[in-house]
């Protein structure tokens, strides 16, 4: 939903630093040049996987078909329907946006360690699912817990790169606003 999306960038924020807070609430080492470059590519990492949505959005036609919905409560951004963007350029501005996370979350790993590759990966799996029209996990019942396990990830995946490795406390920290965020969607 319109709404959803609006609060997302700063749940982005929010979960980025939970997992900052959480790795140093546990005595991990302080790596603050990682813990920016964490915080803006989950930034970034949002903004391709929006983008994406608002394109498989315009491909099945679920922006199109929505045209009573309750603004911005509800319903899609429509940035294809009332002329912002084609499908064409929103498809060019994720694989542009997708470069940089990419390239940077692999950077990032090398400094952080491998495991953060996993978790980019999964979460760039599960952007990808929620809206392409091949899977569209949106409109089969599941999207809601696309979303709440990538929002997970993010928590799990900026304590990591503090911590260097995978802890329980990000785990058990991240589950209770990955599950508020898939209950907002779910009301939306």
């Amino acid at each position: 939903s319109t709404q959803a999306k609006t609060l997302f960038p700063y749940t982005t924020l929010f979960r980025s630093l939970l997992g900052i807070a959480s790795a140093q609430a546990c005595g991990a080492g302080w790596h603050p040049l990682d813990a920016a470059a964490t915080v803006v590519l989950a930034l970034l990492a949002h903004a391709a996987i929006n983008l994406h949505n608002d394109w498989g959005d315009a491909l099945i036609g679920s922006d199109a078909r929505n045209t009573d919905r309750i603004g911005p409560f509800t319903g899609g951004s429509r940035v294809v329907q009332d002329g912002g963007f084609t499908p064409d350029q929103l498809r060019e501005a994720v694989r542009s946006i997708g470069t940089v996370v990419v390239g940077g979350g692999v950077v990032l790993a090398a400094r952080a360690g491998p495991g953060l590759l996993l978790i980019g990966l999964v979460g760039l799996a599960l952007g990808w699912a929620y809206s392409h029209p091949r899977l569209a996990l949106m409109s089969r019942g599941v999207g809601e817990l696309a979303v709440a396990a990538g929002w997970w990830l993010v928590v799990v995946g900026a304590d990591y790169v503090q911590r260097r490795h995978f802890d329980a406390a990000p785990m058990i920290a991240g589950v209770s606003p990955a599950l508020l965020i898939a209950a907002v969607l779910w009301i939306a």
